[in-house]
């Protein structure tokens, strides 16, 4: 994915990274029905999309068919992961490297 330097990722962009990093689609990512397999990269997504767009978290949910309280709590789930989970870690690296927001 070819970023421009001069403006921040789309939650398009972002959700297609995520999903990418997890080996999945943007379309997997919106089904309801697989929460827990593709829980991680849902909440990588929301991670990076909350530090990295100034979105609200509607609109961050409205992206993944969820609502702003469960972005809220991915989030939260995220920043506990990101800490410690090594492998979460270094894919929400890549996703936001790959965005060019670092």
């Amino acid at each position: 994915m070819q970023q421009h330097h001069d403006r921040p990722a789309t939650l398009g962009e972002l959700l297609a990274s995520a999903a990418a990093a997890w080996g999945t689609t943007p379309e997997a990512l919106r089904d309801r029905r697989r929460p827990k397999l593709l829980g991680p990269a849902r909440q990588a997504f929301v991670l990076a999309a909350v530090r990295h767009t100034a979105n609200s978290y509607r609109t961050i949910g409205e992206a993944i068919g969820r609502d702003h309280s469960t972005v809220m709590t991915a989030e939260a789930i995220a920043r506990r992961r990101e800490e410690n989970d090594p492998d979460f870690a270094g894919k929400l690296r890549a996703l936001t490297r790959e965005g060019r927001m670092q």
